[in-house]
């Protein structure tokens, strides 16, 4: 009984190990800058927990911060002990939290997950909490710090959460073609370095487009119901190349 009971030990902490023999980063805007899909699939999010549910818990969204979710309350999974998963348990009914989620594929783990559910992985830094207004959390390295709200959202209007601003490099403007200018429902975009991340900002200022990780030289954005006005496209290349172009929509 007694060999049975350490094998049974030993098989279970060797599941665990492999499971969660990952990779993750020290803080919050370094996992979501992350290109490595099993860190950042953009399912970014600020919401309330609402309950516990088994393992996982229900999670109201107040903002999504890229991907948009169908549904306004989602199912967030956590550990079980082998999943190599944050314990939602470890979060309180009612804390409002910053999550960074991974959306469980076709072939869940555990019979009680869904298909397009959420989890919330270990490898990394994957949540932050938001209190009075303020963001609390290892947010730009492994130290917990504490930023405004809108600080905070602000930097992450900026390139990758304001951790890529320091490696920005401006590049000359006939390094990249947006046409035809002015346009009507679609513009091209052609550069001679790959484009990573686009921005696009109205005249208010206000953050109304964000692509990322796109890794191309040439691609189309298709705009045809915004408002007629002027806007700023921001460009990013992956070697942290920076270009700002003002465009028209008619």
């Amino acid at each position: 009984m007694r060999t049975t009971l350490l094998f049974f030990i030993f098989l279970v902490s060797s599941t665990y190990s492999k499971a969660c023999n990952c990779f993750g980063h020290d803080s919050y805007c370094e996992t979501i800058s992350s290109s490595e899909e099993y860190l950042y699939q953009g399912f970014h999010v600020k919401g309330v927990k609402i309950k516990e549910v088994e393992h996982g818990m229900d999670f109201l969204v107040l903002e999504a911060y890229d991907k948009e979710f169908s549904k306004d309350v989602i199912r967030i999974w956590g550990d079980l002990g082998w999943l190599c998963r944050h314990y939602v348990s470890s979060f309180e009914d009612g804390d409002t939290l910053i999550l960074n989620l991974l959306q469980i594929g076709e072939q869940p783990l555990v019979d009680v997950e869904q298909t397009g559910d959420f989890a919330i992985s270990h490898c990394g830094i994957h949540y932050l909490y938001v209190k009075n207004n303020n963001v609390i959390g290892p947010i730009h390295s492994f130290e917990n710090e504490t930023m405004s709200l809108v600080d905070f959202e602000n930097q992450l209007r900026s390139s990758y959460c304001g951790l890529i601003s320091s490696l920005e490099q401006e590049v000359d403007q006939n390094q990249v073609k947006v046409f035809p200018n002015p346009f009507g429902s679609t513009l091209h975009i052609s550069s001679t370095f790959p484009i990573d991340k686009v921005e696009i900002i109205n005249t208010t200022g206000a953050l109304v487009k964000r692509k990322i990780y796109i890794e191309d030289s040439f691609f189309t954005l298709q705009l045809d119901e915004w408002p007629s006005g002027a806007y700023i496209i921001k460009l990013l290349g992956i070697k942290g190349e920076s270009l700002n172009k003002k465009i028209v929509k008619i």
